[in-house]
């Protein structure tokens, strides 16, 4: 048992500074999206996985660390910010896995990329490829350890469900 809480925790350390930049990633993109509707859904992903890496890790050092009681509403948070940080992960892990196995999507994009650029503006370096397969790649890495933690979390809170009841409560 103190295996898989050191996992999760080292896999939270992990998780944590990819969770801060969603966060301020997100804190950018709100004016952007409230502008363009289509942008809401992945921002309410992006900001979904960042509340679920938070509480988890508040789960982590509050409720099974510590040993302290946590709230219900802890408990609500972490479930149902896993479930669509569950879903985010395993579309991005296909998204990744089509792109790494089909390289000539990066190239449709990329050309796609160039033909909506007005006349006149610069192409994009060449490196633009590389940067994006690289995107790619960390985005698989990091979501197939964040399916992890997510499946850790679940079997966490159900072998540590007694935290959640506060003294003195019928809850």
């Amino acid at each position: 048992m103190k295996r898989t809480i050191a996992i999760y925790r080292m896999l939270g350390v992990l998780l944590s500074p990819v969770a801060f930049l969603f966060a301020v990633f997100a804190v950018a993109l709100i004016m952007a999206a409230l502008s363009n509707p289509p942008l809401l859904l992945p921002l309410f992903a992006i900001v979904c996985v960042a509340i679920y890496i938070f509480s988890s890790m508040a789960f982590l050092n509050k409720g099974i660390l510590r040993a302290q009681p946590c709230r219900r509403s802890l408990k609500d948070l972490v479930q149902v910010n896993a479930i669509v940080a569950g879903i985010f992960a395993l579309l991005m892990m296909f998204q990744s896995l089509l792109v790494v196995f089909n390289p000539e999507l990066t190239n449709q994009a990329i050309e796609q990329l160039v033909a909506m650029q007005p006349d006149g503006t610069p192409k994009p370096p060449a490196s633009l490829r590389s940067m994006l397969t690289g995107i790619v790649y960390f985005m698989g890495v990091f979501c197939f350890f964040l399916l992890i933690h997510i499946f850790i979390t679940f079997r966490l809170l159900k072998q540590y469900r007694h935290v959640f009841h506060e003294p003195g409560g019928d809850s």
